[in-house]
């Protein structure tokens, strides 16, 4: 019985992490599959006569709901270049109970890539993440970050009524 476990566990195929590759204009966001609601084609956010944070750009529709959107290089301190013609609203789902809105939208620059990595593939590049980014990682695809929802929806949480 023992010789037969340790023979599936050498035999057991590495476990495959769903995630996405959400493409920015300098850089690209890794995260799980199930962080995203859906894809949409860009759209003005409405300003409201409130002062946001320069990282919100504003609110969408989608789904009914009025939905914040946020400029990710900007909320890390990054500043953003020219805008391509391929701008897209990757909507969230919100993941924690610091932020009152089920979702908001990332601006992202292009189509996210579906992407099944191993942990082992996940290699942390050298130096310090900077805030807002749980790890910088070399994917198959090149390198990304994994950026921390969790601050960023407490950021959210803090910024809006």
């Amino acid at each position: 019985m023992a010789k037969q476990l340790s023979t599936q566990a050498a035999t057991a195929q590495p476990t495959l992490l769903p995630t996405l590759l959400l493409p920015m204009q300098a850089s690209q966001l890794l995260v799980p599959n199930v962080a995203m609601a859906e894809l949409v084609a860009h759209q003005l956010p409405q300003r409201p006569a409130q002062s946001l944070p320069e990282w919100i750009q504003g609110f969408v529709q989608w789904r009914g709901e009025s939905v914040p959107l946020v400029l990710y290089e900007n909320y890390l301190g990054k500043r953003r270049g020219a805008e391509s013609n391929d701008l897209r609203i990757a909507i969230m789902n919100s993941i924690s109970d610091q932020y009152k809105g089920r979702f908001y939208g990332i601006l992202i620059q292009g189509i996210p890539r579906m992407q099944k990595i191993t942990e082992e593939e996940l290699v942390t590049l050298a130096g310090v993440p900077s805030s807002g980014t749980l790890f910088e990682v070399d994917t198959p695809l090149g390198p990304a970050d994994l950026p921390d929802l969790e601050a960023l929806e407490a950021a959210l949480g803090q910024a809006l009524p």
